[in-house]
């Protein structure tokens, strides 16, 4: 048998076709890489999502012992609030004061309603937010202290307080006093 006749000088015909098969396969590829297709589409597609408004108070009680109040004195009354928008708040006072819990003292030369003073505080990302009250001014249609906003500002679980301060200019009656403050705070719409 003999070995295939492989002339060095010249090649044949398929011999050369074979060699330039890689050549034109990697033109191929580049070009069909290079060019878009003619056949597709561009679609936007519109993403919305949404968070609802809202505020959240927390008080660590619900009741707060002023102690003995026959001397003047304050109480702070921590809270946390978390509102993810400007807020709205209302202050409003049951007695307009603390009220002696017993029979009344119309006919007496005791009083029995002591007047405090409210301070709110509550840091916001615009400042921190005031207030100053006196407890006649949170009850009944009186409510020109009751009511405020933050502003633009926004709580996001922010420590605040309510310091009730209070002063004996007269005689008060002996026992229990107490008032219902309710505190509400709504995002501001």
């Amino acid at each position: 048998m003999g070995r295939p006749h492989i002339e060095t000088g010249k090649q044949s015909p398929l011999h050369r076709f074979l060699r330039c098969i890689p050549t034109f396969c990697f033109a191929f590829v580049a070009v069909c890489a290079t060019q878009p297709s003619q056949s597709s589409d561009l679609v936007s597609i519109g993403l919305e999502g949404e968070i609802e408004a809202e505020c959240q108070l927390h008080l660590s009680s619900a009741t707060a012992n002023l102690g003995q109040i026959g001397a003047s004195g304050s109480k702070v009354i921590p809270f946390t609030l978390n509102c993810n928008t400007p807020f709205a708040y209302h202050l409003h006072s049951r007695e307009r004061g603390l009220k002696h819990s017993g029979p009344s003292a119309q006919q007496s030369s005791f009083a029995d309603l002591l007047s405090y003073t409210l301070d709110l505080r509550i840091p916001t990302d615009a400042g921190i937010v005031t207030e100053r009250c006196i407890s006649g001014s949170l009850g009944g249609t009186v409510t020109d202290c009751a009511n405020g906003t933050s502003g633009g500002g926004i709580a996001i679980n922010e420590n605040g307080s309510l310091t009730i301060s209070w002063s004996t200019e007269s005689e008060l009656l002996a026992g229990v006093y107490s008032d219902v403050l309710t505190f509400t705070v709504r995002p501001q719409l």
